[in-house]
């Protein structure tokens, strides 16, 4: 019987919700309006105060006003001054970032990932299309200044490979920057948008686990896990789940809570190992950057969604009863084959995310069972498998493999192991006792 001494720490980090939820409304009307705006010749401010009507128009001058005095401002000397300067900074700030984040802290793991790499690589490219398309997408304010972030170090970076005589042909070096500017936006707002998803997750308001037997456990786990790998962030943040329920899950990149059914409950099997082999389980997954893959499946998924509606609302709003040209039965099909395409494109969409979710989420587990193995906790967590062998669990609709198959692929990795935690540990006979 597990009755490992935990203590609730109190709220931990907590975000200022309503300030969050306010700023994501802002950068929602922001966009929409930027992309109203590319219709101006069709749509002008009128017409999209009347299709999107439930915004309060104080909140459309408001914005217009915003708008007027931010580009009258960069106009200036100053102005022009600060922007190209700022991105130059800014801009290879990020890039020294990205690339520790990349090499030092293992987040090169994301390009093993097809589905993260191609749904990016279809949101780049297919933003690249639209600011082609449109290029008044790209020279408005904000817009610009991120493309500048992208191609002010960049030409800093052509420029002394040139010195040396190795520069790159005058239109390669175009495409690359007319294009790189587009994807890069997309990248920022892709990076926003992830960031945006974890810090309004449920996850996000639990309390930190306090001084106790049980952050001991975590720490000390903690500790022997950063022997055999250096892709777990400088610090991990552990917290408590009031949850009866014999598990721990990791979230926000660098977060482990772990159930308090976990630490206190009446199976006479569960002890401090198995609780430590469920730590390392839970650590392999922020080592491999799970988390992140996932957000930014999530995110992507969140664009193309967002992609369909600003059309399908702008349609509806032009074509529907009440709209400028809603006259006749033309304008009531028109209106129809959009709603139509709208319910198939999200159809489609949504039976793609959740394939993605299954099938990335089968690999992760195993993943991260691999990895308690490496931090020599295999034993631990194949005793959990095998207690719960009787589970019905893994099936299609089930992120998680089967009990059995995971119990199955640990012995091998074991066996594998020149860890001398699994030495005397007789395999055959566990395979035949629990017909594995």
């Amino acid at each position: 019987m597990a009755d490992i001494q935990y203590r609730d720490g109190g709220r931990g980090g907590r975000l200022p919700w309503t300030i969050a939820l306010i700023l994501a409304w802002a950068v929602f009307i922001v966009i929409l309006l930027a992309v109203l705006s590319i219709l101006a010749g069709d749509l002008g401010f009128a017409e999209a105060e009347r299709i999107l009507g439930f915004i309060p128009d104080s909140i459309f001058r408001l914005l217009d006003r915003a708008c007027s005095h931010l580009a009258a401002s960069l106009d200036s000397p100053i102005g022009m001054a600060l922007k190209r300067y700022g991105a130059l900074i800014l801009g290879s700030a990020i890039l020294l970032w990205v690339i520790w984040r990349v090499i030092v802290r293992g987040y090169w793991r994301l390009v093993l990932r097809p589905y993260v790499v191609l749904m990016t690589a279809i949101g780049c490219t297919a933003f690249c299309l639209i600011s082609d398309r449109f290029p008044q997408v790209m020279e408005t304010p904000l817009f610009s200044f991120i493309g500048d972030m992208f191609s002010h170090p960049l030409l800093v970076i052509l420029s002394f490979i040139g010195s040396f005589g190795y520069g790159l042909p005058e239109s390669a070096a175009t495409h690359i920057l007319h294009y790189g500017r587009s994807a890069y936006a997309y990248l920022v707002f892709l990076f926003i948008a992830v960031r945006v998803q974890i810090w309004l997750s449920p996850s996000s308001k639990l309390p930190r686990l306090g001084a106790s037997r049980a952050l001991d456990l975590c720490r000390d786990t903690l500790t022997e896990a950063r022997r055999h790998t250096n892709s777990l962030p400088l610090r991990v943040k552990f917290y408590l789940s009031h949850d009866d329920s014999v598990n721990a899950f990791a979230f926000d990149n660098d977060k482990i809570a772990l159930n308090t059914g976990l630490l206190v409950n009446d199976h006479e099997w569960i002890d401090e190992e198995i609780v430590r082999s469920i730590i390392a389980h839970e650590l392999g997954h922020i080592a491999h950057h799970d988390v992140t893959a996932n957000a930014i499946a999530n995110a992507n998924f969140m664009v193309f969604f967002f992609i369909i509606l600003i059309p399908y609302y702008i349609g509806m709003g032009i074509f529907s009863s009440d709209g400028r040209k809603g006259r006749g039965p033309l304008s009531a099909i028109i209106a129809a084959i959009l709603m139509l395409f709208f319910s198939i494109a999200r159809t489609v969409m949504n039976g793609a995310h959740y394939l993605c979710y299954l099938v990335g989420g089968k690999r992760a587990e195993y993943a991260a069972d691999r990895f308690a193995v490496k931090t020599g906790n295999g034993k631990g967590l194949l005793r959990f498998m095998i207690a719960l062998s009787d589970v019905r669990s893994g099936g299609f609709s089930d992120p998680h493999p089967s009990m059995q198959s995971r119990a199955l692929h640990l012995m091998k990795w074991m066996e594998r192991s020149r860890s001398k935690a699994y030495d005397g540990i007789d395999f055959d006979a566990l395979k035949e006792r629990f017909a594995l």
